[in-house]
């Protein structure tokens, strides 16, 4: 079961998918892509442990999240991926096509001898202005192509408003 969870920033898009998660019995992972390269982000980072505590396994990993896919073992329940947002611009970075490595993972996902349930976030970026710089463009073009992959190979999507989630599919 793949649950995509898609939002603005500050939706609750996080809170939402740990809140759903902590409803499977142990054993949870956590999947964060994001890297603390400034005092935002080693804040942004602090808040998201605190509130999902100490019941999932953290795994962090900026750019190669279908290897990790590869790992899990039978008696994995659910697994968070944190997020789509901030993965497909270390990808970006790391010259490297968002669009192979996230069809690879949901490849990853499909190939799994077990049930695993998956919460997917990432932010729409469909809804804002056109940015003026060329990277700024290429970066919510890809996001936006990751994202509509994703939701065309998740089982449910939802779309979070306010803190509040709106089951889309």
């Amino acid at each position: 079961m793949i649950k995509f969870v898609l939002g603005g920033a500050r939706s609750g898009k996080t809170h939402f998918a740990v809140s759903e998660a902590k409803k499977y019995p142990q054993k949870r992972i956590y999947i964060a892509t994001g890297l603390p390269i400034d005092e935002e982000m080693r804040e942004k980072i602090r808040m998201h442990k605190e509130e999902r505590g100490d019941t999932f396994e953290t795994w962090e990993e900026p750019i190669y999240i279908p290897s990790l896919v590869k790992k899990l073992t039978p008696g994995v329940n659910v697994v968070v991926v944190d997020c789509l947002t901030i993965w497909t611009g270390n990808v970006i970075l790391d010259k490297k096509d968002p669009l192979d490595l996230i069809e690879e993972f949901f490849d990853n996902i499909k190939k799994l001898s077990f049930e695993v349930t998956f919460f997917i976030i990432s932010n729409e970026v469909g809804m804002g202005i056109v940015p003026i710089h060329e990277l700024s463009r290429k970066y919510r073009e890809l996001l936006g192509r990751v994202n509509i992959f994703s939701a065309k190979r998740s089982d449910e999507v939802y779309f979070m408003v306010a803190g509040i989630p709106w089951r889309i599919k």
